[in-house]
């Protein structure tokens, strides 16, 4: 009987010891849990990588310069009848032009709001013209841009004065007595696509209205020598006229965003 009860605890004390052992290697198999912080990490840098780049990544810069050549097209007496037109232009001015433009903008950004200036001059001409006339322009501006990714949508205001050049230069002798020039009010759409964070390309398209004035000129500075003048034309040369014309014009160029 005590052989039997010593060969019962030797069996016994062999499975305990045999358990305890393959406990101790599943625990060592088996690795530690990462800390909780290591897999936030780990989860918000997978989410990173697989999330596309914010809209506003190309948009940051709050400076912009650009610098834009395109076409434009004016008709000076848009909203007034052949009476009407004949008093502003005096059959001397054509009332529709068109030409190439080049404008130089700046501008400040601050979110989707932009404000800025821009100049620009277009030289616009007709087959009844010797020369081209020059249309110069400065207006202050404010727009909403919409960006997606690198393309950019822009929705601008503006308004300014514009003055015509050139025009003595269609009657020789008269010297600076004919001039025209006036206010305007411009509505227009851009697009501009981003190569870089300092880097696009725009292009525009704008109309205007045009508020222009032209101030008689004395008879006495009305040349003689001109004979294609009879008493009419000098007699609506002498007087004042005003008109609400309209342009158009597409550009495009490069612009600086710092």
């Amino acid at each position: 009987m005590l052989r039997l009860s010593l060969l019962t605890v030797s069996a016994l004390a062999t499975a305990s010891l045999a358990i305890s052992a393959n406990c101790r290697a599943e625990t060592a198999a088996s690795p530690e849990p990462a800390p909780l912080a290591a897999r936030a990490q780990t989860v918000h840098a997978d989410r990173v990588e697989s999330e596309p780049a914010s809209p506003t990544s190309y948009h940051g810069n709050p400076f912009t310069l650009d610098a834009i050549v395109g076409w434009q097209s004016a008709d000076l007496a848009t909203f007034r009848s052949s009476v009407g037109a004949r008093s502003f232009t005096a059959n001397i001015i054509p009332t529709a032009l068109s030409g190439p433009t080049a404008q130089l903008g700046f501008g400040f950004r601050f979110y989707s709001l932009t404000v800025g200036l821009r100049g620009g001059v277009a030289w616009l001409g007709s087959g009844s013209l010797p020369n081209p006339l020059e249309l110069y322009s400065a207006d202050a501006e404010v727009g909403l841009k919409i960006p997606f990714d690198r393309l950019e949508l822009s929705l601008i205001a503006s308004g300014g004065y514009s003055v015509m050049g050139g025009l003595p230069d269609l009657v020789q002798g008269l010297g600076q007595g004919l001039n025209i020039d006036g206010a305007n009010a411009r509505f227009g759409v851009g697009l501009d696509y981003y190569f870089s964070n300092g880097f696009s390309v725009t292009a525009r398209a704008t109309g205007a209205l045009l508020f222009l004035a032209r101030r008689g000129v004395a008879l006495r500075d009305v040349p003689n020598q001109v004979t294609s003048f009879d008493a009419a034309e000098s007699g609506l040369l002498a007087g004042s006229g005003s008109s609400v014309g309209t342009s158009f014009d597409i550009s495009a160029g490069p612009a600086f965003h710092f």
